[in-house]
């Protein structure tokens, strides 16, 4: 019986260690296939009739923490990039829900972390995940920051 098994166990992993060499060798080997012009042409074409519009939330000034004794701004005016052209209708009825989301997050940040590109990040990151959650579907697809200053 305990040879029987031991045959069984041996036989499995040789098909497993031939499934990974295959696997290995192929990965390696594997060449993607060009894109053909015309299917590129076509898809080009298919964005460019889709022209997606921007909602700007205008110039916002926010005060930010800093160490005791100094004062510290935050200048930003911000492009919404949203999923649905249908939506930038929603948007600008609603502006005061991106301002007021806007204030609300980047006061919790401090200047080092605005000051730095993956704070940045951060920031849209956040926008996004609050905004999305706010509107409870998802609404802001990217934001683009037109100014952005600290001072």
């Amino acid at each position: 019986m305990l040879d029987k098994v031991n045959k069984i166990l041996l036989y499995i992993s040789l098909l497993v260690s031939a499934l990974t060499i295959g696997m290995f060798y192929y990965s390696y080997n594997y060449e993607k296939p060009a894109p053909s012009e015309a299917e590129e042409t076509e898809k080009l074409l298919k964005e460019k009739e889709k022209p997606t519009d921007l909602f700007l939330v205008k110039k916002i000034v926010i005060n930010i923490p800093s160490r005791p004794g100094r004062l510290r701004f935050f200048e930003t005016s911000i492009n919404f990039v949203p999923y649905l052209n249908t939506d930038v209708k929603i948007l600008e009825d609603h502006e005061f829900i991106l301002r007021d989301s806007i204030i609300e997050i980047a006061r919790k940040m401090k200047e080092d972390e605005l000051n730095s590109v993956s704070g940045k990040l951060l920031l849209e990151e956040r926008l996004i995940t609050q905004i999305n959650s706010v509107f409870k579907r998802n609404i802001i697809k990217e934001i683009y920051f037109s100014a952005f200053v600290i001072q």
